[in-house]
């Protein structure tokens, strides 16, 4: 049994190495998958950490299909009881973050739970506050909550269970990849778990935006692109929970006329909504 990251880097920055040293003195092996169009940041990372793989794509593959690069590639010789997890580059953890994690995801098992994904609660540093999933419910172990999902930074599965599920979702190319994962998850029969013992450090989006009485998060005009891209394909997915069809609805019908008139770049962001309906409509790979 390993403790495996797997991180995904997209033009990196010191401060994005420095959180990569941080993974890397927590587990036994960290993979950074680096999506930068053409360009090898190898020299950013040579002789930090020994058991650091630095894989340069030279192409942005997405977060699944990068993931899926290397959990399928049999060189590497994960065994099934492997623990997994997932970050992004701007993914900043305490001492002994990842090492929580597993207890609680080992102690779960040992409660004969058919836990499959365990994820952090996380302190959203644009407002200041801890965020904690709204629909939850109690499990046997202390402060842990069944939820529907969980985001990707944190996330930790087995690697026997992402066999099972035949891991990360391609048709998903970055926004919502960890909602279908986890969705997947549960119609397998697995739990996906936060705990409140564990809290990451976690930027949603850009920042925040104040609309009235209304503070919003709100990120970069690409994402509209891929944000509409992942919620136009999990509406046809048969495994996806009404309630979240009915979110990904709004994504995509009604939350677009909000953005583009009262975040930045308006005319940009409706661009992006644009296109992304034109691909998805086409049956084009969601990426720019």
């Amino acid at each position: 049994m390993s403790i495996i990251c797997l991180a995904t880097v997209f033009y990196p920055n010191e401060s994005n190495v420095e959180n990569m040293v941080t993974l890397a003195n927590q587990a036994d092996r960290l993979f950074l998958c680096d999506n930068t169009p053409d360009i090898d940041n190898s020299s950013m990372f040579d002789g930090i950490e020994k058991n650091i793989t630095y894989l340069p794509n030279k192409k942005n593959l997405g977060l699944s299909k990068a993931f899926n690069a290397v959990l399928k590639n049999p060189l590497y010789g994960f065994s099934d009881e492997d623990y997994c997890l997932f970050f992004d580059q701007d993914s900043r953890i305490d001492d002994g973050h990842i090492k929580q994690l597993v207890e609680i995801y080992a102690e779960l098992e040992d409660s004969s739970m058919r836990i499959g994904i365990l994820g952090p609660s996380y302190y959203d540093t644009s407002t200041e506050k801890i965020e904690i999933a709204k629909m939850k419910n109690p499990m046997q172990v202390e402060n842990c909550f069944s939820v529907p999902q969980v985001i990707t930074s944190s996330m930790v599965i087995k690697y026997k269970t992402l066999r099972d599920l035949n891991f990360w979702n391609e048709e998903i190319f970055l926004d919502f990849a960890d909602w279908d994962l986890c969705f997947r998850a549960k119609r397998a029969g697995y739990e996906v778990v936060v705990t409140t013992n564990v809290l990451l450090k976690h930027k949603l989006g850009k920042g925040v935006k104040k609309i009235g009485f209304i503070n919003k998060h709100y990120d970069s005009p690409v994402r509209e692109y891929y944000q509409t891209c992942g919620a136009l394909k999990l509406l046809r997915k048969k495994y996806v929970p009404l309630k979240f069809k009915i979110r990904f609805f709004f994504v995509v019908n009604v939350r677009p006329f909000f953005n583009v008139v009262f975040l930045p770049q308006g005319k940009l962001r409706r661009d992006f909504i644009k296109k992304a309906r034109k691909d998805y409509k086409l049956g084009l790979n969601s990426t720019l």
